[in-house]
């Protein structure tokens, strides 16, 4: 009896062992992977008000040529004028990292601009975004930098 109860617990150790954590190497759990599927269901619902929310006041934002400085130019010269139009946001994981109160994602993305019913092009593109964790536990994007790549299948 005893041989089998050390039997078993040297499996629950070696099985536990091997369990895959969302746990970084500096010991965060990481919540990457949700900020990114909210931004994503947010662009997808075409929710200028969630979209907006998921940044800091003083935030960062690059797309392409496009520089915003703050929360209020990113609402007026990117989420409001092309919230409505964007369709099947996609990312893919690059690259992700968190630390007790700060997380980065890279990856690329591609989604649809539909106008009236109608595809009026797909970008696709490489980005990067930084989450820091505000004091009262929320995490806000402190900067983003999308960068619009040709298609692959473009020539």
């Amino acid at each position: 009896m005893k041989q089998f109860l050390l039997a078993l617990a040297l499996v629950s150790i070696f099985v536990s062992c091997n369990q895959k954590t969302n746990v970084n190497d500096e010991g965060a759990t990481s919540p990457v992977d949700s900020l990114i599927a909210l931004y994503e269901k947010a662009w997808n619902s075409n929710d200028s008000a969630a979209i907006c929310s998921m940044f800091a006041p003083d935030a960062i934002v690059v797309d392409g040529e496009l520089v915003m400085l703050n929360a209020a130019e990113m609402a007026e010269k990117w989420v409001s004028p092309y919230h409505r139009y964007a369709r099947n946001l996609k990312t893919e994981k690059l690259k992700e990292w968190a630390t007790p109160d700060r997380a980065g994602y890279s990856g690329m993305y591609a989604l649809d601009i539909v106008v009236n019913d109608s595809l009026r092009y797909s970008p696709y593109g490489i980005f990067t975004m930084v989450w820091e964790k505000t004091p009262d536990g929320f995490w806000k994007v402190s900067t983003a930098n999308m960068n619009p790549l040709p298609r692959p299948d473009s020539k």
